[in-house]
């Protein structure tokens, strides 16, 4: 059993209803914001695109190399309802002009998860 699980439990002995909703750490989500927010201004082809360098670039606006390591509850998140997040967010603002920058989005996404999960806790 896990504490989403454990606060149920505790949450439907009492006569109303609750469900607990679970949401990511709130200086993991501001650094995948400033990313997220990196990608729908860079100025090129998304298929140009080196994460590495645009990591390097944003470096100063993010806090996850100082402040925290990522835990699986949020590396969890990341790479389902986040990957949904990443998409949306990224196609809401930025036009993809073919199916190969949805690709290299895809191959962008993959690399940060892979990125987040070396600071795993």
């Amino acid at each position: 059993m896990n504490i989403d699980d454990d606060v149920n439990l505790l949450c439907s002995q009492f006569q109303y209803n609750t469900t607990v909703y679970w949401k990511p750490k709130r200086s993991f989500k501001s650094d995948f914001d400033c990313i997220i927010e990196a990608i729908i201004l860079y100025q090129h082809s998304l298929i140009d695109l080196d994460i590495y360098e645009l990591l390097v670039s944003v470096g100063n606006n993010l806090t996850w190399d100082a402040e925290y390591s990522i835990d699986k509850e949020n590396l969890d998140w990341l790479k389902n309802e986040g990957k949904l997040y990443f998409f949306n967010k990224i196609r809401s603002n930025r036009i993809l002009a073919s199916y190969a920058e949805y690709n290299s989005l895809e191959v962008i996404f993959n690399k940060l998860c892979e990125l987040f999960e070396l600071q795993l806790e």
